[in-house]
């Protein structure tokens, strides 16, 4: 009984964290979006978030950027609906 409990823990557990973490980034609440807010309204606003869009008009703007947003566009992953090849 206790191990069937901790295998269905664990089998939990394992569900719950993708979720979470998918829930953690999305449109507009990923690395750049946090650190280029400012940026972002200011060059891109009328873009949609969630698209290589936001990421594309910054680097177009990129002289005019703090230091923290041009880090975060550096450090960026492949985004949602992108992979890394």
């Amino acid at each position: 009984m206790r191990q069937a409990l901790m295998i269905a823990a664990a089998a939990g557990l394992a569900l719950a964290m993708p979720a979470g973490a998918a829930q953690a980034q999305g449109p507009g609440r990923g690395l750049v979006a946090a650190n280029c807010k400012a940026e972002i309204a200011t060059f891109c606003s009328s873009l949609r978030h969630g698209s290589a869009q936001i990421p594309a008009c910054l680097n177009k703007n990129r002289a005019e950027l703090s230091a923290q947003c041009r880090s975060a566009l550096d450090r960026r992953g492949p985004g949602q609906g992108r992979r890394s090849t």
